[in-house]
């Protein structure tokens, strides 16, 4: 009796391991059946893979897995077929989502291959080599990679690669937005910014830009800054912030990274019993950029404490120490707004304090707010009491601070200004020179509290210009410069703008 067309995937099914198939079905491979034996179109329409009839019976070895052709493989390139059906499945996962387990009974969800462990390892690869394809030869972008202006290596947000075709340990960001890194709240874009975390990652930062010729910028807590619309090149943030003490006799010295907010450190060694930056508590900002104006509030200098700076230059990534002496210290002024202006990056101070009380309370009202033997916390506290009373929070009211430097002027000139103007308050200095308050100028030409656009002045602290929202630098220079221009016309006097602009 002839057998049907029906009946040969049953002999076909009964037939074992290595056999061969009649010779009618030679060169055509199996019919298409889903009955019981050898599977063939199933499911969602396509072959599922052969397994022997006593596996398929769980009887039994398992085969092993992969043919001699594969096993005889160099490891090296099992490895690479590895990786290469990884990063398939994560692009098949990215395109259409995590993978559904099989619908008819009894079949397993599939598992991954490598497991857990082996899906972030997949997605560095897939990082690295993105990465590279980024970049060709000596780190020359391929055409059409990355935005045109400025010839910004890299996709829209976020990447990571090195000028040798090497994933970097730094990460870039491309179009920055750096409104809210000032105090002022200017609105401002980096084109490239980068937060180096560690020395290694701030020498990766200088490598790079040298390599690709950017303009360097660098920027710490942005509370004494005025930012342009845009900064082209590369910015550099530090985020080195660490700090330590180094215990010396009845004192210590305090070494704080770049990124150590100021205050906070005051608060810590004023908590700690040591003597000689509690005069300094709430000075926005942070340790790196304090050497810059040589920062200073109720009689107290950072150049009272500082021992030395540790500084990385730009060109060539070299590292140097500055003493004191080498800082060229002065009324808001420091070596690094002159000789070494855009030129160092400040890694980490050095400072000097004491477990000697030795409180200074000669300046304004702090005395009379403090018992006869104070703390060097209570000093601190006070401190902060008094700049709350005066000064606007910049988190609530974007403001710098004090916008301008208090004058100073000869001798002959004060007596002449005292004689018109007796209470005005005067500081003489051991030059010879007459320091006067900035503030109290600004007020007795009636401005407190005016308003001009987007910007004002403080109603509670004249020193202080505020930004009230929505206006940009060019605004805010013209401002300041109306409020000099009156003070000049009443007493002769010129003011000198405290925050610097960015990149001069």
């Amino acid at each position: 009796m002839a057998k049907t067309a029906r009946e040969v995937p049953d002999a076909c099914a009964l037939r074992l391991p290595g056999e061969h198939l009649p010779v009618a079905h030679r060169g055509r491979g199996l019919p298409r059946s889903s009955r019981a034996g050898r599977p063939g179109l199933a499911g969602r329409g396509r072959l599922l893979r052969h397994r022997p009839l006593a596996r398929r019976q769980g009887t039994g070895c398992p085969c092993p897995r992969g043919g001699p052709a594969t096993r005889n493989r160099p490891l090296r390139a099992q490895g690479a077929a590895a990786r290469r059906r990884g990063l398939r499945a994560l692009r098949l996962r990215a395109r259409h989502g995590p993978r559904q387990p099989r619908r008819h009974r009894g079949a397993a969800p599939r598992v991954e291959r490598g497991g857990r462990r082996f899906v972030p390892r997949l997605r560095r690869l897939a990082r690295a080599r993105r990465a590279r394809s980024l970049l060709r030869g000596r780190g020359r972008l391929r055409g059409g990679a990355g935005p045109s202006r400025g010839g910004f290596p890299g996709a829209r947000d976020r990447y990571r690669f090195a000028p040798g075709g090497h994933a970097l340990s730094l990460a870039l960001h491309a179009d920055h937005s750096l409104t809210d890194a000032n105090t002022l709240g200017l609105p401002c874009v980096a084109e490239r910014h980068a937060a180096p975390a560690t020395p290694a990652e701030l020498r990766e930062a200088l490598t790079l830009a040298r390599r690709h010729d950017w303009l360097l910028t660098v920027l710490g807590g942005g509370s004494n800054l005025i930012l342009p619309e845009r900064l082209p090149g590369l910015v550099i943030q530090p985020a080195m912030a660490r700090w330590w003490l180094e215990e010396q006799g009845d004192g210590a010295l305090v070494h704080a990274e770049a990124a150590v907010e100021w205050h906070a450190l005051v608060i810590a060694l004023a908590q700690r019993g040591l003597w000689g930056a509690e005069n300094l508590a709430l000075i926005p900002g942070r340790c790196g950029a304090a050497p810059i104006q040589n920062i200073g509030a109720y009689g107290v200098e950072l150049s009272d404490l500082l021992e030395a700076v540790h500084l990385v230059h730009l060109d060539d990534g070299r590292e140097a120490v500055l003493s004191a002496a080498d800082c060229a210290f002065g009324y808001r002024d420091s070596v690094f707004k002159g000789a070494l202006t855009g030129r160092v990056v400040i890694t980490r101070l050095v400072l000097r304090v004491s477990r000697t009380p030795r409180p200074r309370l000669g300046y304004g009202d702090l005395a009379s707010r403090l018992d006869a033997e104070p703390t060097a916390l209570a000093v601190a506290q006070a401190v902060c009491a008094i700049r709350r009373e005066k000064l606007p929070d910049p988190a609530t009211l974007c403001n710098a601070g004090s916008f301008f430097k208090n004058p100073l002027i000869d001798g002959e000139r004060a007596r002449r200004l005292l004689a018109e103007h007796p209470t005005m308050p005067h500081f003489p200095q051991p030059d010879g020179r007459v320091k006067l308050a900035a503030g109290w100028l600004i007020d007795r030409c009636g401005l407190k509290g005016w308003r001009q656009g987007h910007f004002g002045v403080h109603e509670r602290q004249a020193l202080v210009l505020v930004h009230f929202g929505g206006g940009s630098a060019d605004e805010l220079l013209g401002f300041a410069g109306e409020v000099a221009a009156r003070v000049k016309a009443c007493f002769g006097v010129s003011l000198e703008r405290e925050p610097r602009w960015a990149g001069a």
